[in-house]
C-alpha cells in the first residue's frame, strides 16, 4: 500500500534494461537513501516487459533489503499529464513539474542525487561515482541476495586455479555492433594467455555464460571450451554469483560482465579481464566504469 505520506515524500524511478543495469539503479537509490534517510522511493514501471532478459529481478532484493523502497505498475493518472504536459512543450518545464533527466549515459550528475520531493527520474546511473560511495554495503546485499538463488552451490568449478569462467553476450544486434563492437575469438585467447601466462599453469577448462549458446560457438569456434552454459542452464542471477566467485573471470562489454568483476570477493587472487574500449571511439564509458584491480584487454 502506497500511503498519503509516501506519495508526498517520494521520488519516482523508472527503470528498463537488464540485470546488469538494475544493479546501477540499486545504487543510485541506496546512495539516495543514504544521503536523504527522510525520501521514500518508489520504481514505476509503465508497462511489463517484453522479454525475460529485461525482466525486472530486484523485487526480492529490496524485500529482501527491507528498505524504503515501493516497486509498482504505473497507473498514475498525474503522472502521464506532467510527462504529457512535457512532451508538448519540448521538456523546456522539465524543472517546473520536478522531471529530471539524465543529460548523458556514463556521467555522473551530482543534481540527481538532490531532486526534490515528488520528483520523477529519468536516468541510467552507469558510473562508478553512483557505486563506489556505497558499495561495501550494497557488495553485501548483493552477494547475499545471489547466494540465496536456488542450485547454486551446483557450480563448485570456478574457484580452480586453472579454470576459467567466461561470459559472452550475444552481440547480433546492428545497434549493439555500432556502439560496442564486436568480441571476437583473438580478445577472448588473449584473455585466457594472460590468464595461463600470470598463473602459470596451463588452462584446463573454459566455461562459457551466454544468452545464445549457437552464436556463442561461432564466436569462438576453435576455443577448447569445456562446457557451454545457456539462460536454460543457468539464470543471469546465478551467473552473476558465478562471475563474482571466480578465481578467473573474462568479461564482455556488458553491465553484467562489470558487475562480475565488481563484486569478485578476493580481489587479491583473482584475476579479471574486462575489454577496453567499453565503447568504440570515446574514452568517457572507460573512465566512468573503470576498476583499479581488473586488467583491460584491447579489442582488435
Amino acid at each position: 500500500m502506497v500511503t498519503e505520506e509516501f506519495k508526498r515524500n517520494s521520488i519516482q524511478l523508472y527503470m528498463s534494461q537488464g540485470l546488469g543495469n538494475q544493479l546501477f539503479h540499486y545504487c543510485y537509490l541506496l546512495y539516495l537513501v543514504k544521503l536523504r534517510p527522510e525520501i521514500k522511493i518508489r520504481i514505476v514501471f509503465n508497462r511489463k516487459p517484453f522479454s525475460d532478459i529485461y525482466l525486472f529481478q530486484l523485487s526480492d532484493l529490496i524485500k529482501f533489503d527491507n528498505s524504503i523502497l515501493c516497486v509498482r505498475l504505473n497507473n498514475s493518472f498525474v503522472y502521464k499529464i506532467r510527462i504529457f504536459v512535457s512532451k508538448i512543450f519540448r521538456y523546456k518545464l522539465d524543472r517546473i513539474l520536478r522531471i529530471f533527466r539524465e543529460k548523458d549515459i556514463f556521467t555522473f550528475e551530482q543534481e540527481l542525487l538532490h531532486v526534490p520531493r515528488k520528483s520523477i527520474v529519468f536516468g541510467a546511473f552507469i558510473n562508478n561515482k553512483y557505486v563506489d560511495p556505497i558499495f561495501f554495503q550494497a557488495r553485501e546485499k548483493i552477494m547475499t541476495w545471489l547466494s540465496n538463488q536456488p542450485k547454486i552451490k551446483n557450480f563448485y568449478f570456478i574457484e580452480f586455479n586453472d579454470t576459467v569462467v567466461l561470459h559472452l553476450r550475444k552481440s547480433e544486434e546492428p545497434t549493439w555492433k555500432n556502439v560496442r563492437g564486436t568480441l571476437t575469438e583473438n580478445y577472448y585467447r588473449e584473455a585466457v594467455d594472460l590468464i595461463s601466462n600470470r598463473r602459470g599453469v596451463k588452462i584446463k577448462k573454459i566455461y562459457v555464460f551466454t544468452d545464445d549458446v549457437v552464436r556463442a560457438k561461432k564466436t569462438l569456434p576453435t576455443l577448447p571450451v569445456t562446457n557451454w552454459f545457456g539462460p536454460n542452464d543457468a539464470s543471469n542471477l546465478q551467473a552473476l554469483y558465478i562471475f563474482a566467485k571466480a578465481y578467473n573471470f573474462i568479461g564482455s562489454n556488458s553491465t553484467l560482465s562489470w558487475w562480475g568483476a565488481k563484486l569478485n570477493d578476493s580481489p587479491e587472487s583473482s584475476i579479471r579481464i574486462l575489454p577496453h574500449p567499453w565503447v568504440l571511439n570515446q574514452s568517457h564509458a572507460d573512465l566512468a566504469l573503470n576498476i583499479p584491480t581488473v586488467d583491460y584487454v584491447k579489442i582488435s
